[in-house]
């Protein structure tokens, strides 16, 4: 999988959990957009970690210590939607994908109308391979607020590096951009997906549109040099 990562390399896994976390939470900021692109494939790599020895994470670890008292919490009041959603965050970040799905589908039923956790749901879906389910998810977030980036780059990344749809990435970040104009992450990211077409000229110009704005735009520069 192609991964945006403004050619600075790998993050220590220390610090890309931290900002993975920040994608989690239901106040979670457009700004993090890009970093979930830098980090997307290292966060799938360790869901597969072990769940049996506390990780040398200290963030994971914490998750993994709040464990119990988020089931009991969830087992006192099933119908606390907040209670799921802190429970789905922690099994997910632990690496218990199919559990973190049963909660964030139990507050899906309480809570159908949540951008965040829709996205978040969606991410669940993609990681079990249940790849329909996900873009269904992705959707609907969009759906909920057309302004959340998050979910497009998740869709759009869903479509090019996992089903080889890379038209499809491309409207999805096009899609983006007409309700999120001017978003220099976005622009940047639909010349990486022109790139993986092979329209190198349509990528030189969302380069290009981005430098225009900001001409010290790190992931803009590094794009404009790969197709020029």
């Amino acid at each position: 999988m192609v991964m945006l990562n403004e050619e600075k390399g790998v993050e220590p896994k220390h610090v890309w959990f931290r900002r993975w976390v920040g994608e989690h939470k239901r106040t979670s900021a457009a700004g993090l957009a890009v970093l979930l692109v830098v980090v997307v494939g290292l966060t799938w790599a360790n869901h597969n970690s072990s769940k049996t020895t506390i990780s040398k994470n200290p963030v994971i670890a914490n998750y993994q210590k709040q464990l119990p008292s988020l089931a009991a919490a969830v087992k006192k009041n099933g119908n606390d939607p907040q209670a799921h959603y802190d429970y789905a965050v922690a099994l997910y970040a632990t690496g218990d994908t199919a559990k973190a799905k049963d909660q964030y589908e139990a507050d899906l039923k309480i809570n159908p109308n949540d951008a965040v956790l829709q996205n978040n749901l969606g991410n669940v879906y993609r990681d079990l391979g249940e790849y329909q389910q996900s873009i269904d998810a992705y959707q609907k977030a969009i759906a909920i607020n057309s302004k959340s980036v998050n979910p497009y780059i998740n869709l759009a990344n869903l479509y090019i590096y996992t089903l080889n749809k890379k038209d499809l990435g491309v409207k999805t970040f096009q899609q983006a951009l007409q309700n999120l104009p001017g978003n220099q992450t976005i622009e940047v990211l639909l010349g990486v997906a022109y790139e993986q077409t092979g329209d190198k000229d349509s990528a030189k110009q969302a380069y290009q549109t981005v430098l225009s704005a900001d001409p010290s735009n790190v992931a803009a520069q590094a794009g404009l040099k790969r197709v020029e």
